[in-house]
């Protein structure tokens, strides 16, 4: 006859027994959350892959019909460059629309496209102040505060509107396609699976990779260190923008307005050179990079004071999204 075992061992193997099954079920809690946040990353990569395509593509068709197309039957650059503007910005709304809602499963609502009661220019008059007023800061700062000489050159009247067109039309076209791109499809991915902090940490890292470039110098310099930690500091900043105000459209303006009217445009070029030909040129003698920015098409939108102001907008925003948290 087979033995029995005394109780008190019967019920210390029980009591293993338990210890065993919980041990694998937090084994195996441990691991679904492993895989869900890998899945979160990959499918953040794979949106941020959709972005660059879309922002690419576009470009590329709007390019294509206005220039290679249009151009040859209209023979007005004036035209043509409207014409790319209207179709770029035309190209990537229906293709983040069409993404959105047949990939994503989300409204335009949903990715800070919409017009709601909390989004509406009344409410939110302030950041639309602070859009127009930035650049305007900016440049009264570089001419009252830094030593240099203001020129207008003596441009024909096609020369004239010519400029203006193209610094407002590739103001605003970058301003929209960034924002609805950035801003709004990706960012309208994230809100939902990371807190608001992570949010604007990831986008300011976004923002910095898709306008960096390919760096023409040595991998690390100071041009190279002052120019990612700038553009990090916008992407923050937009983002936070917009998740206070529930939209876009404030950090598209104050995109729009920064890339139309400060650093090296056909309106006002601010420079330590004077190779560019715009309407006014600004041309510093202050050889200071951190203030001055560097020589070339980034310019002073690189300076220290772009990230200061920046680094402004950004706190202003986050003061503004942990107000509407507490009440």
């Amino acid at each position: 006859m087979k033995k029995q075992e005394p109780f008190f061992r019967r019920k210390n193997c029980r009591k293993d027994k338990y210890k065993n099954d919980d041990y694998k079920s937090d084994k195996c809690k441990s691991s679904l959350m492993d895989c869900r946040a890998a899945k979160k990353w990959i499918l953040l990569a794979g949106n941020i892959l959709a972005a660059w395509v879309i922002l690419t593509l576009a470009d590329a068709a709007a390019s294509e019909i206005a220039y290679d197309i249009m151009y040859i039957k209209w023979d007005s650059l004036i035209l043509t460059t409207c014409l790319y503007c209207v179709l770029d910005i035309l190209f990537v709304v229906c293709s983040v629309g069409l993404y959105a809602r047949y990939v994503l499963k989300m409204e335009p609502g949903e990715l800070y496209m919409g017009i709601s009661q909390k989004c509406v220019i009344r409410q939110n008059i302030r950041w639309y102040m602070a859009a127009i007023l930035l650049p305007v800061f900016l440049i009264c700062f570089c001419i009252l505060f830094t030593d240099g000489s203001l020129y207008r050159e003596n441009l024909l009247a096609a020369d004239l509107v010519y400029a203006i067109c193209w610094s407002v039309s590739g103001a605003l076209r970058c301003g929209f396609t960034d924002g609805i791109v950035l801003c709004g499809m990706v960012l309208g991915f994230m809100k939902n699976k990371w807190n608001c902090m992570e949010t604007i940490l990831i986008s300011g890292v976004l923002f910095a990779v898709f306008h960096f470039g390919f760096p023409t110098e040595s991998f690390i310099t100071k041009k190279m260190i002052l120019m990612t930690a700038t553009l990090f500091v916008m992407g923050m900043a937009f983002t936070a923008v917009t998740c206070a105000t529930g939209a876009i459209w404030a950090s598209v303006t104050m995109y729009s307005a920064f890339s139309m009217l400060y650093g090296r445009t056909y309106i006002l070029n601010i420079d330590t050179e004077r190779d560019f030909n715009a309407i006014w040129n600004y041309t510093m003698k202050n050889e200071n990079w951190l203030i001055a920015g560097f020589s070339g098409a980034d310019g002073v939108r690189v300076g220290l004071t772009v990230l200061l102001a920046f680094l402004v907008v950004l706190l202003a925003a986050l003061l503004q999204l942990r107000h509407s948290e507490v009440s």
